[in-house]
C-alpha cells in the first residue's frame, strides 16, 4: 500500500489509500494482519457503496461469511445524511463453518470486562486484553476522551 501512496493516481485515491494504511496499521497492533490481504479490485454490484469493500472468511467454507462496505449517501434515503460502513454477516455460511471447525456453544462465563482506553493508553490497554482474552475472557475495549 504504501508504494501506492508515492504516486497516487489522483488526490482522492491518495485519501482512501492513506486511511486504509490506517485501518492496517489498527489491525497490525491486534495481531491481525496475517488474516488480512487487500484486493484493490474488488468491485461490488451495489451501486451505494462509496468507498472500500470487504469480505470476511474463514476455514472449512467457500464463501464469504461477511461482506460489507462503505456508504456515505444510502443513509439520507431514510433521513439522516451521513457517511456509514456496514456488514452482514450470513448466518447459514456462519453455521457451516462453525459445523465443520467443530467449534462448541457451550460457553458459559461470567460478564465481559470492559477496558476503557485513549489514544495514548491503547497500545497498553490492547496487551492488557490480549491477556485477558488468552485466559478465556470476554473483553469490550472501550474508547474514551
Amino acid at each position: 500500500l504504501g508504494e501506492m501512496l508515492s504516486s497516487p493516481p489522483g488526490l482522492r485515491a491518495g485519501q482512501a489509500i492513506s486511511r486504509l494504511m490506517e485501518v492496517c496499521r489498527l489491525l497490525r497492533s491486534y495481531g491481525f494482519d496475517q488474516y488480512i490481504s487487500y484486493d484493490l479490485s474488488l468491485l461490488s454490484r451495489y451501486r451505494y457503496y462509496t468507498g472500500v469493500i470487504f469480505k470476511g472468511y474463514t476455514y472449512g467454507v467457500g464463501d464469504a461469511i461477511a461482506t460489507g462496505g462503505r456508504y456515505d449517501s444510502l443513509l439520507a434515503h431514510f433521513g439522516k445524511d451521513a457517511a456509514a460502513i456496514g456488514f452482514m454477516i450470513g448466518l447459514d455460511t456462519l453455521i457451516e463453518a462453525i459445523r465443520v471447525q467443530h467449534i462448541s456453544s457451550d460457553q458459559h462465563e461470567d460478564e465481559p470486562v470492559i477496558l476503557d482506553y485513549t489514544d495514548e493508553s491503547f497500545a497498553a490497554v490492547l496487551q492488557q486484553a490480549r491477556h485477558l482474552r488468552g485466559e478465556g475472557r470476554t473483553v469490550i475495549m472501550k474508547r474514551i476522551q
